[in-house]
Parts: C-alpha cells; structure tokens; sequence
C-alpha cells in the first residue's frame, strides 16, 4: 500500500510539475504569429474578412481592438495577374479633373484590386517618377525612393535613375581626293525631365501622356514626330524623330509626337538647332532615348522607405494617420497595405507604427505611399475601406497601383 501511494504521490508532483510547462509552451504558442492566405497575422489582430480575387492573389482585412482595420493583398510570386501603374485619366497633367477615384481607374481596366499610389500635387500632378509599361511617365524628383517591378518580375525598392539624351545629326563636309561623306556627327543633348513642369534654364521632354498641351509659357520648344519605332515612347529603346516645328511655349502634343521643351540657356540650345535645321547645317532627324534603371516597367515614387532588409529603415516623426504600403515578403510576394483613420476609433498609425506593422506581416522591403485621405483598397471594383475624408468617401488621386 505505501509503495503504491509513493507512485501516485510522484504522479502528482509530476503532474504539478509540468503544468508551468505546459503554460509556458501554450504561451509561446499564443504569442507567435499565425498566418492565414500565406500572411503572416500580426499579434493582437484578427481576420475578419477573407477573398481571394484571382489566382495567386489573396486579400485579408484585419482588425485590432475592434476598431483598426487593416486591409492586406497579397500577390503571389509568379502569378498570372500582374502589378500595373495606372495614371488619373490616362495623364500626367491636362485640364479638369486632373484627379480620378481609385476604384474608377480600377474599373476602367477591370483590374481584381488596387489602392492608391504616388503624393500629388494641390494642382493634381503626381510627385516622383513613374513608368508604367516600360513607358517614361514622368521623371524622379528629390531623394524620394520608388517601388518598382522589372520586366521578369524582380523587385526593387530605392532611387530610379533616368536620364534622357536628345542626339542631332551634323552632315559633315566631304574631304580628301574622293570627296567622300563622312557619317554626320552626332551631337548629344542632355535633357533635365520628363512630362515634369519646366524650370528655369531646365530642358524637359513632354509625351502624349503628359496632356494635350506643354502648359509652359515663353522659351523655345521643338515639335518632333515620331517615325520609329511607331507608339508611345519606351525606356531603352532610341527612338527616331522628325524635328518639325518650334514656337515659344504652350505647345500641343499631338499623339504621334514628342515636344522638347527649354527656358533661358536650354532654350538658346533648341534655337540654335532649329536654325541649323532651317539652314540645312543639322538634319531634321534626331533620336531620343529615355534610359532607365535596368529593365523597369512599372514603378511609383513614395517616402519614406518604412523597410529594409527585413529591418525598419525611418525614424520620421509624424502624427498617427490612415496609411498606403507597398512591399514584398522574403519569398518575393508583393503586400498592398492600406490601414484606416480618421474616424472614432480610427486613428490610422504614425509612419514608424506603420513600418512595425509592414514587418510584422512578414515585410522585408516597404515603402510608405500616399495616405490620409488619399487611403483607398479596391476590392473587385467596390471600396472596402474606409476613407479618411471629412464624408468619408472616396476621394480623387493621381495615381493608382493596380493588380490586372
């Protein structure tokens, strides 16, 4: 008898033993994020809402507390549907409206999802580089960093570089006892921007993306057709120009042709070339290229970057707000977040909450977009969010980042 109650009496004391364990095991469990459609779920959260669009995309909203709402898309590496950037009706700039709905440029080209892109201007036009397609839409500005997609789907996050060269042909006079002709020399302009405002002594190249119209006043600008190769202008590829007119300022753009425009000494520059062009010194052939980082062919400008390295890149101070992101995971999926503000309850996230949250869904690299009232997600043509304006609706933006 002793020795039986001697083994239940160690059974006991195994019993009381192990039960700090096991809550210890259970807390650690608790505590670790779990995952749902392959999104990491920060602690503290909950799903509340699940939809997968299209293959390969997934979408979460999730809530803390009850009243932050987070809105998660997640595109899987490798997936038939692809990140686009779409402009505000179809432009950089042009008259009103200047801005269009997020969930309007969705629907205009039947994309799953998408939420809204780059800052803008109080005038519409938006801040940052932009290529859509593989197409120049306007050029970089300041130190900002730009998210961006290669042509075979590699991602980068930093400074878009661009530079844009307009080369001139010179015939050269025919020398030695054959008279023979030489190749023209070539003479190779540097120009300062893309579809960008036009500053003093800057030279600036302007595309049918742009808007009907240069909206610049005074200088000199040169109208040039495109012959090839035929449509829009693409990064990387030179393209061959017909120099056909010039006139001071505020210069249409038809959709066949391109319009270099130049103020103080860059407009000097454009005069004497027309002159030679008039006087048969230069020939009315150029060529035009627009040279990107390596294989860009959608990308938005954003600041500042919330991720890198799987590690939060900001220290920037700043009030708490509804929040856009973009970044990727470590295998290389792409993250649109959007985070609500603005309304009881709802008091959005600074931007270093918002980088801890991007790190906490499993971010590696992130860049902070346009949020506040600008904070949209579009789910299958129908906002889910909601926006930070005074009426709560949706408000017009210069840019979207779309997934068709």
């Amino acid at each position: 008898m002793k020795k039986r109650g001697g083994k239940r009496s160690d059974r006991r004391r195994g019993i009381v033993l192990a039960l700090p364990l096991v809550l210890v095991a259970s807390q650690t469990v608790s505590s670790a994020s779990s995952y749902a459609y392959g999104v990491r779920v920060p602690s503290g959260y909950r799903v509340t809402a699940r939809h997968h669009p299209g293959s390969g995309v997934w979408h979460l909203e999730l809530t803390r507390r009850g009243h932050q709402v987070v809105n998660v898309a997640r595109i899987e590496r490798g997936s038939t549907h692809k990140l686009r950037i779409l402009l505000s009706n179809g432009r950089v700039s042009g008259p009103a409206p200047r801005t269009e709905r997020t969930s309007t440029m969705c629907n205009r080209v039947r994309c799953l999802l998408a939420v809204n892109g780059s800052f803008f201007t109080t005038a519409g036009a938006p801040v940052g580089g932009l290529i859509g397609d593989g197409r120049p839409l306007s050029s970089p500005v300041d130190a900002r960093s730009n998210f961006s997609v290669a042509g075979d789907g590699t991602l980068r996050l930093g400074r878009l570089l661009m530079t844009t060269s307009l080369t001139t042909f010179y015939p050269r006079v025919p020398t030695g006892l054959l008279r023979r002709t030489a190749p023209p020399e070539e003479r190779a302009i540097s120009v300062n921007g893309v579809n960008v405002r036009r500053e003093a002594d800057r030279m600036v190249l302007y595309t049918p993306q742009f808007g009907p119209t240069t909206e610049t006043r005074g200088g000199t600008e040169i109208a040039a057709r495109v012959v090839s190769p035929s449509g829009p202008l693409r990064s990387g590829v030179p393209t061959v120009l017909e120099l056909v007119s010039a006139r001071s300022g505020g210069s249409r753009i038809p959709g066949n042709s391109v319009v270099v425009s130049g103020s103080g000494k860059a407009a000097s520059t454009l005069s004497a070339l027309w002159n030679d062009v008039k006087a048969g010194r230069a020939e009315s052939r150029a060529t035009v290229t627009v040279a990107l980082s390596p294989g860009v062919a959608q990308s938005v400008a954003g600041k500042p970057v919330l991720i890198r390295d799987g590690e939060r890149a900001t220290r920037t101070r700043s009030r708490a707000d509804a929040r856009t992101m973009v970044g990727w995971n470590e295998r290389g999926d792409v993250l649109l977040v959007t985070v609500d503000g603005g309304g009881p309850g709802r008091a959005g996230l600074s931007v270093i909450d918002a980088a801890n949250l991007m790190r906490s869904l499993g971010a590696v690299e992130a860049l902070n977009l346009d949020g506040g009232g600008s904070t949209t997600f579009v789910l299958n043509g129908r906002v889910v969010n909601r926006p930070s304006t005074s009426s709560h609706r949706e408000r017009g933006v210069a840019v979207a980042v779309a997934i068709l």
